[in-house]
């Protein structure tokens, strides 16, 4: 039988990178710009104010210095993708890849699901805390999506996304890139994960400037100092 105890203890907040101080304002300005008619919703969207083209073409400036192989939407090569069986399949062809429909920002705030509790050591064990001054961590996804597909409909989507969580905020983090298609939207279906890849604190906060342009997000000077 497993015997509960329960101790007391401080747990400091790591110091944050200057690129995670900016990851949590630009998630925090989309957050609170979330509809009042979607309050059960976790995500919060803002439209692109640039032309899809141009956000595309502005995506690819900032992730072909990072890696290449972030760049797919405006290139001469094809997209292949497969399902969670292995008949589902989908390519996308370099024209499809070509034209974007739209692009939006947005942030995933889990804050209220995983931000109760952190995992923490003390003298050497490792323990899950559960804070009891109504704290709540942060736990934060941001992305940028492009959308393809024709006049009537979305058959396919690009994301360029990072998460964060206070805990690791004196950490640097990483860019995935995944690629969604409605051919092979089932069940447990999120998407194809393409490529990720480590951030220097620099290139997050140009992929984090990137996404505030994308979404026309303009934050006080104090509260980016």
């Amino acid at each position: 039988m497993t015997e509960w105890r329960k101790i007391q203890v401080s747990i400091p907040d790591p110091e944050a990178l200057a690129s995670a101080q900016l990851y949590k304002r630009i998630s925090d300005d989309i957050w609170r710009k979330k509809s009042s008619g979607s309050k059960d919703s976790v995500v919060a969207t803002v439209e692109s104010v640039l032309e899809s083209s141009e956000a595309r073409d502005a995506i690819n400036d900032v992730v072909r210095p990072i890696d290449s192989r972030l760049v797919v939407s405006g290139i001469d090569k094809a997209l292949h993708l497969g399902g969670m069986w292995p008949s589902q399949k989908a390519k996308l062809s370099p024209k499809f890849l070509s034209r974007p429909l739209a692009a939006e920002v947005s942030t995933t705030n889990w804050d209220s699901r995983y931000g109760k509790r952190r995992d923490v050591e003390v003298n050497g064990q490792h323990l899950i805390a559960k804070f009891v001054d109504r704290h709540t961590d942060y736990s934060r996804e941001l992305f940028a999506r492009l959308y393809f597909g024709d006049e009537d409909s979305v058959k396919a989507f690009l994301e360029y996304s990072i998460q964060r969580n206070q805990a690791a905020q004196g950490s640097l983090t990483e860019l995935w890139l995944t690629a969604w298609h409605y051919t092979l939207a089932d069940t447990g279906y999120e998407g194809n994960r393409l490529h990720h890849v480590g951030l220097t604190e620099e290139q997050e906060i140009s992929v984090l400037k990137l996404f505030q342009s994308i979404g026309g997000i303009t934050l006080e000077e104090s509260a980016q100092a």
